[in-house]
């Protein structure tokens, strides 16, 4: 849920974004993500609502009054991409002009919050390894964060922090350990 200018503005599981006056309850607008569900809350930037479909391909970015799309960026996820329980993706981070987003093949991408172009895109983990990352990732001061899903194929979790401007890894933490330790 988010709260823009007076309009509340709501990621559905049943593949649109409802926008509803905060003062009314009244619906403003809707926006179909075709076949995809909003899992996520909408992130807010300047009076927009940016909003990331479950399958990590597309984020949007919306006019939080009207529901006008201001961009829309695209994503194709590696066909070798494996997840347990369907695809999710729980939304994107913002700082400054930045968005960044995870995907179900381990990537982190970062994009332009003003028109939507990616500005680097890293792999955080081997895909074929059954890697995966389904959380938004979490922005705290100069570092982004993110950790790995596909516990259901045993690979060894962890938390990891980019730096925001390049996508270089900073630090990494095992969630899980090696063998032997």
């Amino acid at each position: 849920l988010a709260i823009v200018d007076g309009t509340v503005c709501e990621g559905c599981r049943d593949a649109h974004v409802d926008a509803l006056g905060a003062a009314t309850g009244k619906k403003r607008w809707d926006y179909p993500t075709s076949k995809s569900w909003v899992i996520g809350d909408p992130a807010v930037r300047d009076g927009d609502v940016c909003v990331s479909t479950s399958d990590s391909a597309r984020v949007v970015t919306l006019d939080a009054k009207t529901g006008r799309v201001f961009w829309l960026y695209r994503y194709t996820p590696s066909p070798d991409a494996r997840v347990c329980c369907g695809a999710n993706n729980r939304g994107v981070a913002i700082l400054g002009d930045t968005l960044f987003m995870g995907t179900l093949d381990g990537h982190l991408v970062a994009i332009d919050a003003k028109n939507g172009r990616p500005l680097w895109n890293v792999a955080v983990a081997d895909v074929k390894l059954a890697y995966s990352i389904t959380l938004a990732p979490l922005v705290v001061k100069d570092r982004v964060i993110v950790g790995v899903g596909g516990g259901e194929f045993g690979i060894r979790g962890f938390v990891a922090a980019f730096d925001p401007k390049t996508g270089k890894e900073i630090w990494r933490f095992y969630t899980i350990p090696a063998p032997g330790e």
